[in-house]
């Protein structure tokens, strides 16, 4: 809006000099100072300073353009890598279930892990709900700790401690994996037996 009345000013301004020229060529060819010499001096000095604004105006709208398509596109790539962290969570969610019924619990806990930590890139507490779930289901079966994979245990504690929600929950989990022995065989848990 505010455009359109910049151009119709420029516009009349315009018009009214061409018409003030046009007034002036007609008059008498006398050199003495007059009005209509001023009249057109300053419509002209108007002139020139309203195109020189629109130009000033163009060059900085298009200034602010570029930073908001660049703004715009930094949003979408935060965006869509957060969606793909929550891909992944959600695959690896699903993984850790289907190891869990197969009763392959030693690799469910590592994709649980996983899917934990890939919804903590993005930033969507609901990525949390069902490794949390079997996580848990795990370590209220398992009291005195269960076979995880060998050398992730600093990992695990890292994760679960990076998550966001379910505090009291995790600090339980932290303790449970600090516990549980750690096995080069992921099938280990099939006939595993805790340590009295």
């Amino acid at each position: 809006m505010k455009k359109e009345y910049s151009i119709l000013i420029s516009v009349a301004s315009l018009l009214l000099s061409v018409i003030a020229v046009c007034v002036a060529v007609w008059r008498s060819p006398e050199l003495s100072f007059d009005y209509q010499g001023v009249l057109v001096g300053v419509l002209s000095l108007l002139v020139t300073v309203l195109v020189g604004f629109q130009i000033y105006n163009s060059i900085d709208v298009n200034r602010k353009i570029g930073e908001i398509e660049k703004v715009s596109r930094d949003i979408a790539h935060i965006e869509s890598s957060k969606s793909i962290h929550a891909t992944k969570s959600y695959i690896h969610t699903h993984e850790g279930i289907e190891n869990y019924r197969g009763h392959f619990v030693t690799n469910a806990i590592d994709e649980f892990m996983i899917a934990l930590q890939e919804g903590v890139l993005s930033e969507d507490n609901d990525m949390f709900e069902k490794p949390y779930y079997y996580l848990d289901t795990i370590m209220r079966e398992n009291k005195n700790g269960y076979p995880i994979l060998k050398g992730e245990k600093d990992k695990y504690i890292s994760i679960l401690s990076s998550v966001p929600i379910y505090k009291d929950g995790m600090g339980k989990l932290i303790r449970f994996i600090s516990i549980s022995e750690e096995t080069d065989y992921p099938n280990d848990g099939l006939n595993w037996k805790p340590k009295n």
